[in-house]
């Protein structure tokens, strides 16, 4: 390991911190493609998908996890796991694991129970929110203090609000819709804290290098994936500071057996550049 990147580890937890939800990004985005790539592979009578995933910093593996789905005609579930390693799990030790239900009409998907559980050293947390038809989400158990100073949230978009989970999924749907040819979506997140918008915009085609031997590489898809705060983030603090202005995010999806598939995001920001690589293997 290089000094550097040794002395970036140890600088400060707030670094660690926002290495960490970077990766959470990584594990989100990997597991609401299961969710669409699913659909698609039901036509060849594939109705349950597992995928695998490696996140790294340069060479040093941080983190890994694992996604189950299951799919039926009206309805779909996920659930999956995911831990940190090596140096990151070191100076941050975790692990979770959380599920997703929710129905389908058709083309179209509701969520409506999300659940997450996670282990840190900083003890132990726990998501609960169940999402309802034209009503507010019902935020059972929340993740995160809400008594500590945070920026306003207006009821009524928090009530549009979706889990992160269906935000990315309506990505991938974008894709696979216009066949490989965009991916422009924006769309609103409650997650029983905070409410944010995300948004994805077409950038074109690129290419993803075989830098390992299990992992993608030739011609690709790249979406911009950006976040804007809208309510429900500390005033106070070291999470108070947006750090968006210097992070940017990069996600490549390639044809896959006729299936937009994620295959890489890449992450840079501050702290260095973090790669998650879905496992084809």
């Amino acid at each position: 390991m290089s000094m550097s990147l040794w002395r970036a580890l140890r600088s400060t937890s707030r670094w660690v911190g926002l290495a960490m939800m970077e990766i959470m990004l990584c594990i989100l985005a990997l597991a609401a493609w299961v969710v669409v790539a699913s659909s698609a592979a039901a036509e060849t009578s594939r109705p349950s998908l597992d995928v695998g995933f490696e996140v790294a910093w340069g060479e040093i593996t941080l983190g890994e996890g694992v996604f189950r789905l299951s799919e039926g005609e009206a309805r779909y579930d996920i659930e999956g796991e995911a831990r940190t390693l090596g140096p990151m799990n070191f100076f941050y030790p975790w692990q979770g694991e959380f599920s997703v239900a929710g129905a389908r009409d058709g083309k179209e998907r509701s969520s409506e129970l999300f659940q997450a559980r996670s282990t840190s050293s900083r003890g132990q947390r726990e998501t609960r929110i169940r999402y309802q038809p034209d009503a507010p989400a019902v935020v059972e158990v929340a993740a995160e203090p809400i008594d500590e100073p945070r920026t306003p949230v207006d009821p009524d978009e928090a009530a549009a609000g979706v889990d992160i989970l269906t935000a990315f999924a309506q990505i991938f749907d974008r894709v696979h819709a216009t066949k490989g040819e965009d991916c422009a979506v924006a769309v609103r997140v409650w997650d029983g804290v905070r409410l944010f918008e995300v948004e994805s915009k077409t950038l074109g085609p690129g290419a993803a290098p075989q830098d390992r031997p299990w992992s993608y590489s030739g011609p690709t898809l790249q979406c911009g994936i950006s976040f804007t705060r809208l309510g429900g983030f500390p005033t106070e603090g070291r999470w108070a500071k947006d750090q968006e202005s210097k992070t940017s995010r990069v996600l490549h999806l390639a044809a896959l057996n006729k299936i937009w598939t994620p295959v890489r995001l890449e992450i840079s920001a501050p702290l260095g550049d973090v790669v998650a690589r879905s496992r084809l293997d």
